[in-house]
């Protein structure tokens, strides 16, 4: 009788342990702030631009679809594709809101290396990071021939800090291309806009 007592008292010891670790608040994993993030990417960019076997000219698009890679992963290409469209975008099928966003994705990302691309050698200053909520931008410059301010506009999901604007000296890539697809889609429809798109795309990946 008594041992079987024990063996009650240490079960409910068992169970009242076990109940007390599911209660206890676990250990919170800190997600790497926009700017730790962003210097991520950016530093493995650095990483491709500066590899000796890449810079040879037949190795120019193995180049660029690595970096197209590593751009792929932080910027969040529907949010751009939504704000260039601004009002126009609700009034296409989720087919075609598809269709522009992956082409404007491989826009972006042509504009954006374009741009990087003749950085290879110079430094990145990372100068601040302003986190408002789930949005934030992080400030940097390129140091060459004195400072070339580049400003990210990024906004928080789940674990990950993805771009949704790029400024290059004060301009917006968003805006510049909302006022031109804005022009553009005045005058033309839908059909025109996809020809444009499609035009300026520099053959990443393709």
């Amino acid at each position: 009788m008594v041992e079987n007592l024990l063996k009650f008292k240490m079960l409910l010891a068992s169970i009242a342990l076990v109940a007390l670790l599911v209660m206890l608040p676990r250990p919170v994993v800190a997600v790497p702030g926009p700017q730790e993030q962003v210097k991520g990417s950016i530093d493995a960019i650095l990483v491709l631009l500066k590899d000796q076997r890449l810079k040879q000219p037949d190795m120019v698009k193995e180049r660029r679809d690595k970096i197209s890679a590593v751009v792929d992963l932080r910027f969040d290409f529907q949010q751009m594709a939504e704000r260039a469209l601004a009002r126009h975008w609700k009034d296409l099928a989720s087919a075609d809101q598809k269709r522009f966003t992956d082409l404007f994705g491989k826009l972006v990302v042509c504009r954006y290396i374009g741009r990087i691309e003749s950085y290879t050698d110079e430094t990145v200053d990372y100068q601040k990071e302003l986190v408002q909520g789930d949005k934030a931008r992080v400030y940097t410059a390129i140091l060459k021939n004195g400072a070339i301010p580049i400003t990210y506009s990024l906004k928080l999901t789940g674990d990950k800090w993805l771009v949704y604007d790029v400024m290059v000296e004060g301009v917006s890539l968003v805006a510049n291309y909302r006022s031109e697809f804005e022009a553009i889609l005045n005058k033309q429809n839908f059909a025109a806009l996809l020809g444009r798109v499609q035009q300026k795309i520099c053959g990443l990946g393709n």
